[in-house]
């Protein structure tokens, strides 16, 4: 399983602006490689600064996902449930069910924050890897305009078992 890291490197991560409360949101958007997926589910996995006293952990409080067909919020189609995150270092895996769910572009909303820094009282989210899996599906299954058919998508759901999805990788 490989996973995209931001930034790429060893002991890296995404850390948000520091806000003067804990309730304050971030979003990541990313790209995927393949014209279009089914996506099933998404992973992140939240930074645990050893270097730091006490050694917090800076993830979300709650997670949400997007998906659609171009990088700006009107563009996304479907949004997840939102779903709580437990403030720890070890990979977080957030399903989509059974939906459908098609597109190109995903955006994980990180909403509130669990922990300050010590030396500024500011509170940050803090990632070191988000993935994506699902099943690529290229650009011949649906026009952008118009869905799937109903028996299609019956089709695609029961010919795909959660054994066989593999990762959509993020650019």
């Amino acid at each position: 399983m490989a996973s995209k890291h931001l930034p790429r490197g060893k002991n890296s991560f995404w850390r948000s602006s520091g806000s003067a409360g804990p309730d304050s949101n971030e979003h990541l958007t990313y790209k995927l490689t393949q014209p279009l997926c089914v996506i099933r589910s998404v992973t992140i996995q939240a930074h645990k600064a050893t270097y730091q006293k006490g050694r917090p952990v800076y993830g979300p409080k709650q997670v949400q996902v997007l998906v659609g067909f171009g990088p700006a919020l009107e563009n996304m189609h479907y949004r997840s449930p939102v779903f709580l995150a437990a403030n720890h270092s070890a990979l977080q895996s957030f399903s989509l069910g059974r939906d459908l769910v098609i597109g190109s572009y995903i955006r994980i909303e990180l909403i509130g924050k669990h922990s300050a820094q010590d030396h500024d009282g500011e509170y940050y989210t803090a990632i070191e890897s988000v993935s994506s899996y699902g099943k690529p599906i290229g650009t011949h299954c649906c026009s952008l305009h118009s869905p799937c058919s109903q028996s299609h998508r019956h089709r695609l759901l029961n010919t795909w078992p959660s054994s066989a999805m593999n990762q959509c990788v993020l650019s």
